[in-house]
């Protein structure tokens, strides 16, 4: 029982920080070459932005316990994946806020990250050896599962007027039929040199009006995909998953676009869920400087 509420405890920990979200045995960089570039242009400055991947080698003891199963499939490892994605970004201070989104971790050595990667494998290491030990009080041969999985990928999104916009993309799998996939959207005013949240864009007294044509777009949502139509069936969804602004958003060529994670405002299977409100009908509500340039 203890061992379960040790991972429960850290899975807790390591989802809020991803969709927020000390030394070991292993070694670990973060000061690799990087491995892919892009570089956009803005009215008032260039951003050039790339990845770099945070390299990270599993413990002696994970190596050696997750590599049992000669019949294992080939279609996936019992060991555990570890694939972080770090930014290199000129302006210097998108990349300090990105890479502490990422993370967690504003030292410049990144010990607190490492130490929450090596907790998040240990607690694999533990499961793999239970496993094992049911197995062997069974009489039975220990059989190889997927081992668990933490994929994070930034990309940088195509500019809108003078917004530099990154997206970081989570993946974890922790056992069980599938794994846990959020996103987290970082906005950047660069005429203001500073990150910005959804209130920063909506006028003052329009916040009640964006809220009516987001959850218009959300009913409509729900006709188009759930073929859900009428009012009693609505109300019955919002029951389940009341109506809310996300927090994470984006513009596009067609207007703003607010993402929803699995989970956040419908199940799984719905996968993410993105609503669009074209810049026409926010002429009026959102502030003239985040509106598309004539």
């Amino acid at each position: 029982m203890a061992n379960k509420m040790t991972m429960l405890t850290t899975v807790l920990s390591i989802t809020m920080m991803l969709i927020a979200c000390n030394e070991n045995t292993s070694s670990l960089s973060n000061n690799p070459t990087p491995s892919t570039q892009q570089t956009t242009s803005n009215t008032d400055a260039k951003v050039k932005f790339s990845t770099v991947p945070f390299k990270y080698e599993l413990p002696q003891a994970m190596k050696d316990a997750c590599d049992f199963d000669k019949n294992k499939n080939e279609e996936y490892s019992p060991c555990t994946q570890i694939e972080v994605e770090l930014v290199k970004i000129e302006p210097a201070w998108i990349e300090q806020i990105v890479n502490k989104a990422i993370t967690n971790d504003d030292g410049s050595k990144l010990i607190k990250f490492k130490k929450t990667i090596d907790e998040f494998v240990n607690e694999n290491l533990e499961f793999i050896n239970e496993m094992k030990e049911i197995a062997k009080e069974n009489g039975e041969e220990a059989i190889s599962g997927m081992g668990y999985v933490w994929h994070t990928k930034p990309e940088m999104l195509p500019t809108f007027n003078h917004l530099t916009q990154i997206a970081i993309y989570n993946d974890m799998y922790m056992g069980g039929a599938h794994g846990v996939q959020d996103v987290n959207y970082l906005i950047f005013d660069m005429d203001l040199q500073s990150q910005i949240q959804l209130h920063d864009v909506i006028r003052n007294e329009k916040t009640s009006e964006f809220h009516e044509l987001y959850h218009r777009a959300f009913k409509d949502y729900l006709a188009k995909e759930l073929e859900i139509t009428t009012e009693e069936d609505i109300q019955e969804y919002e029951d389940m998953w009341s109506f809310k602004l996300a927090e994470n958003f984006y513009f596009n060529k067609e207007g703003l676009v607010l993402v929803y994670s699995p989970y956040e405002m419908g199940a799984y299977a719905q996968g993410f869920i993105e609503l669009t409100v074209p810049y026409d009908k926010l002429t009026p509500i959102l502030k003239e400087s985040y509106l598309p340039k004539s």
